[in-house]
């Protein structure tokens, strides 16, 4: 219907001038109509940019995007009554048009970004350029940590990227829980100068083990959509370890 106006509106100005400005002026209405448009859909799946918000609220409200010391009485002053639990109307209104594939974003600030989904082979060649004894001993530090999840961890420290292999039966609860474990990892990394990342990544595990059950609870409860995963954007390689048959 626009172009339509804007066909018939151009067909009656005679100058070249007039013409142009006229194009340009309903082209940015377009646009604008557009923008808006899109800024007043209010989605309650969580994709990336959604999910960094909501989690980024909650791990900023729990005070634990600083330092993870101190895991144990830290979840149990965690009072879900306490926490402001985002609601699609709210993240949707901080929602960008465009942002960044696989950034990991809290308050504005990129902490690295997440590669989902990716294979054996791919978390494998992110553990370093080492030997294979050694690339071996870390792949299993690394399967014994998440031995009892539906997802393993990996980071790469140069490109600051985490890469999240998924197990077989791997649900949208468990990519979202994967999610929020990487910008819980991605904001101790930040604020704790480089510490040993096996360390991070035990602690992390220990504190999300014990709050996602009550999270994934609550956000289901103000009006997210916890069923359809938004989250991967392609399909993805899933896993299946021997020791779990």
């Amino acid at each position: 219907m626009g172009m339509l106006v804007g066909t018939l509106v151009v067909s009656h100005v005679s100058s070249k001038w007039a013409t142009w400005t006229l194009m340009i002026f309903l082209l940015a209405i377009h646009l604008g109509t557009n923008y808006m448009a899109v800024r007043a859909v209010c989605m309650r799946t969580l994709n990336r940019q959604r999910a960094n918000l909501v989690f980024s609220s909650i791990i900023e409200q729990m005070t634990l995007n600083t330092k993870l010391e101190h895991i144990e009485s830290k979840i149990q002053t965690i009072m879900p009554s306490k926490i402001k639990w985002p609601i699609p109307g709210e993240v949707s209104a901080k929602e960008k048009v465009f942002e960044k594939d696989g950034v990991l974003r809290s308050k504005g600030r990129v902490l690295g970004y997440c590669r989902i989904g990716v294979t054996l082979q791919t978390l494998l060649n992110s553990l370093g350029s080492v030997n294979k004894d050694t690339k071996h001993d870390r792949l299993q530090q690394h399967l014994d940590i998440f031995q009892h999840d539906k997802f393993i961890v990996a980071f790469e420290d140069e490109q600051k990227t985490y890469f999240v292999t998924l197990k077989e039966g791997a649900n949208t609860s468990d990519i979202l829980c994967a999610w929020m474990f990487v910008l819980l990892v991605a904001n101790s990394r930040i604020s704790e100068d480089r510490q040993d990342i096996f360390d991070t990544l035990e602690k992390t595990h220990k504190l999300v083990v014990g709050i996602w059950p009550e999270i994934i609870k609550r956000l289901g409860e103000v009006g997210w959509d916890l069923v359809v995963d938004g989250i991967q954007t392609r399909s993805g390689a899933r896993i299946r370890i021997k020791e779990e048959l």
